[in-house]
C-alpha cells in the first residue's frame, strides 16, 4: 500500500492554514483589496475538516487519502516483507509435538520429595 501526505512545517494553526491555501497555494482567488477581510481562521478549519488534514507536533498533515495496494493477500508478500510465516506443519503435528516436549521436561525436572525430619504444622 503506497500513501502520499504533505507536510507543511510551518503551519501550526488554521488561521496559518487558511493563509497558506489563500495566499499562497491560490486556493480562492481574492482581490487585494479584501485580502484583509477574509476569515482565514474559518476557511483553515474548514479545509482540515474537509481534508482531514491533521495538526502534528512541528507542523500540518495533509493527505493520505488515496493508496495503491500491491498486495491482495498472504500469497503476494514476498518473503522478506513477511511479519512470520506460517506453520508448516499441520497444527494436530505441532501440538503433539509440543506435549511431547512438555511431557519429557517435566519427567527430568521432577522436584525431591520433602524430607521427613520437619515438624508438621
Amino acid at each position: 500500500m503506497k500513501c502520499s501526505f504533505d507536510f507543511y512545517s510551518d503551519v501550526h494553526s488554521e488561521e496559518d492554514l487558511g493563509r497558506l491555501y489563500i495566499q499562497d497555494l491560490g486556493a480562492a482567488q481574492v482581490p487585494e483589496h479584501l485580502i484583509d477581510y477574509i476569515d482565514y481562521e474559518a476557511y483553515g478549519r474548514d479545509a482540515r475538516i474537509n481534508e482531514g488534514g491533521h495538526f502534528a507536533p512541528g507542523g500540518y498533515v495533509q493527505g493520505g487519502h488515496s493508496f495503491t495496494e500491491h498486495y491482495h493477500g498472504l500469497e503476494d508478500i514476498p518473503d522478506g516483507h513477511r511479519v512470520f510465516s506460517m506453520p508448516k506443519v499441520p497444527i494436530r503435528e505441532q501440538m503433539a509435538a509440543y506435549q511431547e516436549m512438555a511431557n519429557r521436561a517435566s519427567q527430568t525436572t521432577e522436584r525431591p520429595a520433602p524430607k521427613a525430619d520437619r515438624e508438621e504444622r
